[in-house]
């Protein structure tokens, strides 16, 4: 099954940037490159930086009911397994992260996990608050206002809902079980086990004020990322509002739930040429802006990660042992 994910996102990143590149003029892809303000590069990095430095902020808060470790004693395992997210398919970087925090100080990978389950849906619930925030302050047609409303429902019914399963974990996990009941016995072990990780990752974090606190922790992370996005575009010469990079950022976040290639390569170009599309810029332009983008992410992320990877004494064979036995 993970040979076949691994084929199909290999194959839809090549689709995808297929689609990013069809339209695009290449000699203005090297003018733009050679006009870019690379200058901006510094602030984009510092953004990038501040960005890794919430995250494990945030990821100190959402272990303490279980494990006191502070957020800079978490940063080698998790830029470990930022670089293993850019060099393993299906983000396989996330059980090195938690191999190697487990590792370190000796907790069970299966919490660890479920640690990474609440994560996912904090990113989730604070890129939507964004994009809900951006497009009601946005000068935008009539016509996308019921979308938009949709968009605001959603991310504040999401916050209500994911609270609610702090507060009532096991009655949670007792509800999905009731409804999955009448599933093919597979399926419904599949159910039932992502519900009691999301429970385990939520569980703990019944004080709402680290509730809130990580849910702040994680709209100011992504509002960080978007800024790389806006500085990206800045770069290329591309006069769009910050929200236009708020769209930008949400449609890469949906874009990577679906299979993709180690690095996101394609996902991430095709995804800033459709999330600029409706703010009228062209391909060539968004196709240059995330290149930008991208390859300054990717390697100051694999750099750093492959360097807390040897420090770690972890080499890309164990990583890749690590991916045949998950």
């Amino acid at each position: 099954m993970k040979k076949l994910m691994t084929a199909a996102g290999i194959v839809l990143s090549g689709v995808l940037l297929w689609l990013a590149v069809k339209d695009v003029d290449s000699g203005e892809i090297s003018r733009s490159f050679r006009d870019a303000d690379i200058v901006l590069a510094a602030p984009l990095l510092l953004a990038l930086a501040g960005f890794y430095l919430l995250k494990a902020v945030r990821w100190s808060d959402i272990l303490a009911p279980t494990a006191r470790i502070r957020a800079r004693e978490l940063i080698p395992s998790m830029m470990s397994g930022a670089a293993g997210n850019n060099l393993l398919p299906a983000h396989m970087g996330e059980i090195v992260r938690a191999y190697l925090l487990g590792r370190r100080y000796r907790l069970p990978q299966s919490g660890l996990l479920a640690t990474l389950v609440a994560e996912r849906v904090f990113d989730v619930l604070g890129v939507l608050l964004l994009l809900s925030a951006a497009l009601l302050s946005a000068d935008v047609s009539a016509g996308l206002w019921p979308a938009i409303l949709f968009l605001v429902s959603v991310a504040l019914g999401g916050t209500a809902f994911m609270y609610l399963v702090v507060a009532h974990s096991d009655r949670f996990v007792r509800f999905v079980s009731a409804r999955t009941d009448r599933l093919p016995h597979s399926m419904r072990d599949r159910v039932g086990n992502l519900a009691a990780q999301i429970a385990a990752g939520f569980g703990a974090l019944r004080d709402g004020r680290l509730f809130y606190r990580i849910l702040v922790t994680s709209i100011m992370q992504w509002a960080l990322m978007g800024g790389c996005v806006f500085i990206a575009l800045r770069a290329l010469a591309v006069d769009v509002p910050y929200q236009a990079a708020i769209v930008v950022l949400a449609t890469i976040v949906a874009g990577l739930t679906l299979p993709t290639s180690p690095g996101y390569f394609g996902t991430i170009q095709y995804c800033f040429v459709l999330g600029l599309k409706p703010f009228g810029i062209d391909a060539t332009q968004a196709l240059a802006a995330s290149i930008f983008y991208h390859a300054l992410l990717w390697c100051s992320v694999t750099v750093t990660g492959l360097y807390y990877l040897h420090a770690d004494r972890l080499t890309f064979a164990d990583m890749r042992r690590l991916d045949r036995n998950s």
